[in-house]
């Protein structure tokens, strides 16, 4: 029974740091991206 608790807690532990790093993921290329349209942008606005 305790091996199964911990063997459960260890899975939503890895699960849970899965989702965070699958988050912090999504937002670094969210950031990254923004950041290039932003020079693209006034790249295009100093061409024009």
């Amino acid at each position: 029974m305790f091996k199964y608790l911990f063997n459960h807690e260890s899975l939503l532990i890895s699960a849970g740091s899965m989702v965070t790093l699958a988050v912090l993921a999504l937002l670094s290329c969210y950031v990254v991206l923004s950041g290039i349209g932003r020079l693209i942008s006034s790249a295009l606005g100093t061409a024009v």
